[in-house]
């Protein structure tokens, strides 16, 4: 049998996690969040993402999907993000510019005040699992391996 182990390296690992920096916000000390993946490789909210899901598919089965579904969506994202996604943070701060503690609770109070852009961008980042991954050298995977080539 041939062994693909080499393949390891390009998996995401349990526990890990990547920062986020949101550079448009407070102009020379963005927020800076350390999160996890959103999918199958964070268990805990892969678990409850899909319970949630479920829920969200009978909802969705009576009736078309609308933008108050949509946005419902984006508000349960945003619990769920804050519960098991965002890990800490740097740099988060108040109206008056006093630092806000991590905790779950702060969490969801900042994804829900995010402009939705910010909030799907934060999504999108995520569940690219490209972003907790250290991408191995690629070459020494494969001598052979040749980006857009077809070979002929």
């Amino acid at each position: 049998m041939v062994d693909f182990g080499n393949l390891e390296a390009l998996e995401v690992k349990d526990g890990a996690t990547a920062v986020l920096t949101l550079e448009e916000i407070n102009g020379d000390n963005p927020p800076t969040l350390t999160l996890a993946p959103a999918g199958q490789s964070n268990k805990a909210y892969n678990r409850e993402a899909l319970r949630r899901n479920r829920q969200f598919d009978a909802l969705i089965a009576g009736r078309k999907l609308s933008p108050k579904l949509i946005e419902e969506i984006r508000e349960a994202d945003t619990v769920l993000y804050a519960k098991h996604v965002v890990k800490g943070w740097k740099n988060v701060v108040d109206n008056e510019g006093k630092a806000v503690p991590f905790n779950e609770e702060n969490a969801t109070a900042f994804f829900q005040a995010l402009p939705r852009r910010f909030f799907d961008m934060i999504r999108g980042f995520c569940q690219d699992a490209e972003n907790f991954v250290d991408m191995p050298d690629l070459a020494a995977m494969s001598t052979n391996f040749k980006r857009g080539s077809s070979g002929n």
